[in-house]
């Protein structure tokens, strides 16, 4: 579990780099865990999707899903995603979650339509 954790934290820092390196500071600028938490309200989070795909030789084919969840104060949060499919599998309908949302977000800005009516489960 450590192990794959730290692997998600390098992945992470290789993508700040990219970001930084691609678009500059202006968008890619990195802020540290004590800024980002400095500037989180008591009764809120910054939660994120992490999705890494599985290798040639995966013990899961359908790769890893993680959320992460940092609050104002502590250690971030990190929690693997069971898909909807048996003994928690991962199946295509799961796979198209984190486009669904980002849509559903997009979507629902000034319509009175709620995210969650986007991202409900169809199943």
């Amino acid at each position: 579990m450590l192990d794959r954790r730290r692997e998600a934290q390098e992945q992470l820092s290789r993508f700040q780099h990219h970001l930084e390196e691609t678009y500059g500071p202006a968008q890619g600028q990195v802020f540290d865990r004590a800024q980002i938490q400095g500037a989180l309200p008591a009764d809120a989070a910054l939660v994120a999707w992490i999705d890494v795909a599985a290798g040639a030789k995966a013990a899961d084919p359908n790769g890893e899903h993680w959320a992460v969840m940092l609050r104002a104060q502590g250690d971030p949060v990190f929690e693997r995603l069971g898909g909807s499919g048996p003994g928690g599998d991962w199946t295509a309908e799961d796979d198209a979650l984190p486009q669904r949302l980002r849509a559903a977000l997009q979507s629902s800005r000034g319509s009175g339509v709620s995210w969650r009516d986007g991202c409900a489960s169809s199943g």
